[in-house]
């Protein structure tokens, strides 16, 4: 599996308002139908959570196929210019995440 995220500031979507706003490309480059579990979170510079978001592929993908994610984290203005840091979490296994 590769994963390639691009995270950003945006304003605009369902929401209307200021948010941070991630895409992610999860690409499937075993020979095998594989499952994955992302999770992502945004934190101040003292490492206090500011806001997370997650997604389990629980169907399965197969080889050579790329799936996408995209979430906007909707957060009040003040919070959104406390962003210091981000870490992103991701699993992957020929067996459902959870079931291993």
């Amino acid at each position: 599996m590769t994963l390639q995220a691009k995270i950003c500031s945006d304003v605009g979507g369902l929401g209307g308002g200021q948010h941070i706003h991630y895409d992610a490309k999860i690409k499937n480059v075993s020979k095998s139908t594989t499952f994955y579990s992302l999770h992502i979170a945004f934190f101040d510079k003292k490492w206090n959570l500011i806001a997370a978001d997650g997604f389990t592929q629980i169907f399965g993908q197969d080889p050579g196929k790329t799936d996408g994610h995209v979430a906007n984290l909707y957060l009040p203005q003040s919070e959104l210019g406390r962003v210091a840091a981000f870490q992103i979490t991701f699993y992957d296994d020929t067996v459902n995440i959870g079931k291993q």
